[in-house]
């Protein structure tokens, strides 16, 4: 499967990098939370009461934690506890 990164002509803002990025970083602002934590709350909260459309796959969550420890927005412990770097 092709994950892309924006939202295209066929692919909603629900299914791109950066959009499940924001979701993500809205649940981790929170607070700390492991990374199958997020992961859980993130398909409780959106796909469960059908804000978005379309299930996640892990690797397409994978791959918005990568996003956003790039932007150094989010910082991941050896424990594998995700913690929000506010400006």
């Amino acid at each position: 499967m092709r994950y892309l990164m924006i939202p295209t002509k066929n692919v909603s803002l629900g299914q791109s990098v950066i959009g499940i990025s924001s979701i993500v970083y809205k649940i981790v602002r929170t607070g700390k939370y492991s990374i199958d934590e997020v992961f859980e709350q993130m398909k409780k909260d959106y796909i469960s009461n059908g804000i978005l459309k379309y299930s996640i796959d892990f690797n397409q969550y994978i791959l918005s934690l990568c996003f956003l420890y790039t932007l150094k927005k989010i910082n991941i412990n050896e424990n594998g506890v995700i913690c929000c770097e506010i400006d």
